[in-house]
């Protein structure tokens, strides 16, 4: 029997808050993905080395620049094959509109729900 196993995919989570990173890490991870993280928002270099398939981009960062963040990545496409979302606790129409005006490919908002929470990235990830 030939059963090729499909790489693991992997997951680029930037926020501030290690707990936060902690927690999503942890959840990804048990979900079978690789889970690279950075509490710094400038995160090319690190986008460059490990390749991740999708960046999950905090909002805040103490001063609202996650945003302006992913808008450099995409136009200095620096992000590769990656899919480029913001992730945070803000309303689903501000993070709306936030993502339109970055250029972000969607959001996924943080919350408890950790069934929704991993729908959403499959759905992103297109798996």
């Amino acid at each position: 029997m030939n059963s090729t196993k499909k790489p693991r995919q992997t997951i680029l989570i930037a926020d501030d808050s290690k707990l936060v990173l902690a927690r999503y890490s942890d959840l990804l991870n048990s979900a079978g993905y690789d889970v690279v993280t950075s509490t710094d928002v400038y995160i090319a270099s690190l986008v460059r080395q490990s390749q991740p398939d999708l960046i999950l981009m905090d909002v805040s960062f103490g001063s609202d620049v996650g945003p302006i963040a992913v808008k450099s990545l995409k136009r200095r496409k620096i992000q590769g094959n990656a899919t480029v979302v913001l992730f945070s606790a803000r309303s689903e129409i501000e993070l709306n509109q936030l993502a339109l005006d970055c250029e972000a490919d969607g959001y996924i908002r943080k919350s408890d729900d950790d069934a929704a929470f991993l729908r959403e990235v499959a759905a992103f990830l297109g798996s």
